[in-house]
């Protein structure tokens, strides 16, 4: 690839990403959603921005990883897999302070959908694990770690909805 269709490439991409953030624009104006609070999206707020730190930190790391295993034959972990637990370790410290400070449904909404929602998705990865025998880090049978880490992260969250309900707030 020559360094001028790189710059295409990175162009194209940037206009993709422009034309991205434009729809969803004029997606939120014209299907309005669930209404949060001033002090849940406040929240909310403060939950992207240690979950967007606690995941550029991780990702460092990983790259580090990454670029130490340039030129070795054969990756003691496979990098989809840090990629991945990258993923799903960002998305769980978001919802983990949304659930602490109270901001993680809208406003009345119950969380019995959510808490359904989690238990299936969860259910579905731990029946996809009764299938896989053994989890090696690398090679083949390495995609079995993606079921396990989903099936954690769903119950995890399923969980934490259900302490929250319980756990009410003092007024």
């Amino acid at each position: 690839m020559t360094v001028f269709h790189a710059l295409l490439l990175m162009l194209g991409v940037l206009a993709a990403m422009v034309l991205v953030c434009l729809l969803v624009i004029w997606l939120e104006k014209e299907l309005p959603g669930d209404q949060y609070d001033e002090r849940q999206n406040i929240a909310r707020g403060h939950a992207y921005r240690v979950s967007f730190w606690v995941g550029t930190v991780y990702y460092v790391i990983v790259m580090v990883y990454c670029i130490s295993l340039v030129g070795n034959s054969r990756p003691p972990v496979e990098p989809y897999l840090l990629l991945f637990a990258g993923i799903i370790i960002q998305t769980l410290v978001f919802h983990i302070y949304c659930l602490l400070t109270n901001a993680a449904l809208p406003l009345s909404q119950k969380p019995f959908w959510a808490i359904f929602g989690y238990v299936f998705c969860g259910s579905v990865n731990l029946l996809r694990l009764t299938r896989i025998d053994t989890l090696p880090l690398t090679g083949t049978g390495s995609d079995g770690w993606l079921f396990l880490l989903s099936c954690v992260a769903f119950f995890s969250l399923a969980i934490f909805h259900l302490i929250r309900f319980f756990w009410k707030e003092a007024e």
